[in-house]
């Protein structure tokens, strides 16, 4: 399992001196299979965070614009299918002006396999977690989804909040719902499988019945 993989007690430090855990692999190589690449468009930014993980060979801090780093990235591993399973995106830290998320999600789908977490993301149901908002477009499925083609999708939403508040999603493509049912047992609730070519008024309908089974589970919780 992965525990028997990890090097415990591996951290650094943030420059608000709060820790911050992160795993060193057994195979501690720049050819190990278990990889993290971080993404930094700011140069600033990227050299504290090579500094921050210069300990770590399985860390990686690319310097460059996200978008163009995942399409060349997607490109790689869809020439390696060896390494096309177990890919995990997180998308995050979309600050300036430009929002990337359509490009970056345009890429990752070209993959027949990955799981894809986006945070500061709107929750059904869950006004009090904050969303982004760029240019008047929320940060949520509605926005999102014409950006999934035609590919089948599992959602899932958190019954909580990040630490600091915010809403976030998990997105997954090319499990079946049984490999995915070990999520069961954690704070999550899932959404729906999702194809882009389903009916927008079977989507609203799909909608309004969720929702009245969150508020429902909420209500337990609380009694």
């Amino acid at each position: 399992d992965i525990e028997s993989m990890l090097l415990s007690e591996s951290s650094g430090v943030n420059p608000w001196n709060t820790r911050i855990p992160f795993p060193i692999f057994a195979e501690t190589s720049k050819k190990s299979e278990y990889q993290l690449i971080s993404v930094e468009l700011d140069e600033e930014r990227a050299q504290k965070g090579r500094a921050l993980f210069d300990n770590n060979p399985n860390i990686s801090i690319v310097k460059q614009s996200s978008e163009e780093f995942m399409d060349i990235f997607v490109d790689e591993l869809s020439g390696k299918s060896e390494k096309r399973e177990g890919v995990f995106f997180y998308l995050d830290a979309h600050w300036n002006e430009y929002w990337p998320i359509k490009e970056e999600i345009q890429a990752i789908d070209r993959l027949d396999q990955y799981v894809l977490c986006v945070d500061d993301f709107f929750v059904p149901g869950r006004p009090e977690f904050g969303f982004d908002v760029y240019q008047g477009l929320p940060c949520s499925w509605q926005t999102l989804s014409p950006w999934f083609r035609d590919s089948e999708v599992q959602i899932y939403y958190p019954f909580r909040s990040n630490r600091d508040n915010r809403g976030w999603v998990l997105i997954f493509k090319g499990y079946s719902t049984q490999s995915l049912s070990f999520l069961d047992s954690l704070p999550l609730w899932r959404w729906k499988s999702w194809k882009s070519k389903s009916n927008p008024q079977e989507l609203r309908r799909e909608a309004r019945r969720t929702l009245k089974k969150i508020k429902k589970m909420l209500t337990g919780r609380r009694n």
